[in-house]
């Protein structure tokens, strides 16, 4: 299990580099913009504050999304002080909402070392998985349970193969 972390980390560390973010404090409105603030977002910096989910199968695999234009991801999503009192609580909503997967609260640990702008990454254990609870995902294709390896794969297929291809291949080679 600790290789297949250290595999998906230094994904998630290529994604950085191809999308840096100086965070700073949380704030509720975006300034310089007149985009309208979603209800109960906060800003870190200058992007929403989010959180990234790597939960993992009992069996090692790990759970992905299908994305708008990038193949399948892991999940994540925005923090809302409305519903989430930390980010464990984002961790478990963005879970159920994204991949319809119940995660083990207790099992929620912070990937502190994987830096990506205002997205702050966790894994975690899945329980079971059933059906998303965001209506808006219904048109997407359902979420999957990969082995790390096709997981990897998926990662470079689809948001790191657009955004980090150099970074990609001196890794391969």
């Amino acid at each position: 299990m600790h290789l297949s972390l250290l595999w998906l980390t230094l994904g998630l560390a290529l994604i950085v580099g191809a999308n840096p973010v100086n965070p700073g404090s949380p704030k509720s409105e975006k300034p310089g913009s007149s985009k309208p603030v979603k209800s109960g977002s906060i800003n870190e910096g200058d992007s929403r504050l989010r959180c990234g989910v790597v939960a993992f199968e009992p069996n090692g695999h790990v759970w992905m999304v299908a994305s708008k234009k990038d193949g399948y991801i892991l999940p994540k999503g925005g923090f809302d002080e409305d519903k989430d009192k930390d980010l464990e609580d984002c961790v478990v909503r963005e879970a159920k909402e994204e991949a319809g997967v119940v995660v083990d609260r207790d099992s929620i640990e912070s990937l502190d070392d994987v830096k990506d702008g205002s997205v702050h990454w966790f894994k975690c254990t899945a329980l079971s998985h059933g059906a998303r609870t965001d209506p808006e995902l219904a048109k997407r294709k359902p979420p999957k349970a990969y082995s790390v390896a096709k997981a990897w794969k998926r990662l470079k297929e689809g948001y790191l193969s657009r955004r980090s291809g150099d970074a990609i291949c001196a890794l391969e080679s």
